[in-house]
């Protein structure tokens, strides 16, 4: 961020880094349930509470679009799956090789249930996306996200960059994240700058 900061490309900004981890499963990869279900209303808290938790306690700017919202792998879906929920308290999202069709179906598939969205709420979303290339299936959902976006008119970046997950290999560690996080973070502050904040 202080780079970020120095190169101008990010205004001073307010991150919140929240644990989208739970205890349903034994494995430390297991997919969190980023949605109002059986399990607990996850989507209201992170989209709707957190938010007015934080302005309640830190001075800022309450128009959605100064509101970003992002993740990695299926942290990245629970961004934009969360987060077109909520249009009302955040605008920008980002993506680092999430998915966005869910095997709970298509209420929780940004790429399905934003295609119902009416013109007005999708002109205000702004997405950035990007997938490791050796995270093929992946890169060919963001790729197909994009695609979706695109036709709807949604403004949106996207980028195919070398690596993946992280699991394993030259990345191992979430290196992918670590090196691209900046990349999102350039794009959210692109977006404020737009929208008037310097």
């Amino acid at each position: 961020m202080d780079q970020l900061y120095l190169q101008g490309q990010l205004p001073p900004s307010i991150l919140i880094s929240r644990d989208g981890n739970d205890n349903r499963g034994s494995s430390p990869i297991f997919d969190p349930q980023y949605f109002d279900g059986p399990n607990g209303k996850v989507g209201t808290l992170i989209g709707a509470e957190l938010p007015q938790v934080i302005k309640s306690r830190y001075r800022t700017l309450n128009d959605p679009k100064f509101w970003a919202m992002g993740g990695v792998s299926s942290g990245g879906w629970g961004a934009y799956n969360i987060g077109l929920r909520h249009l009302n308290s955040l605008h920008i999202f980002f993506s680092h090789s999430g998915y966005f069709t869910d095997s709970s179906g298509a209420e929780n598939s940004p790429n399905q249930f934003i295609q119902q969205f009416p013109t007005a709420q999708l002109q205000v979303i702004r997405g950035y996306l990007d997938a490791g290339q050796s995270d093929p299936d992946f890169l060919a959902s963001t790729q197909q996200f994009h695609q979706t976006l695109n036709r709807l008119g949604v403004a949106n970046q996207f980028q195919a960059f070398l690596g993946g997950h992280g699991l394993t290999g030259a990345d191992f560690g979430w290196n992918y994240f670590h090196k691209h996080l900046a990349d999102s973070l350039s794009y959210v502050g692109k977006q404020f700058h737009q929208a008037g904040v310097r």
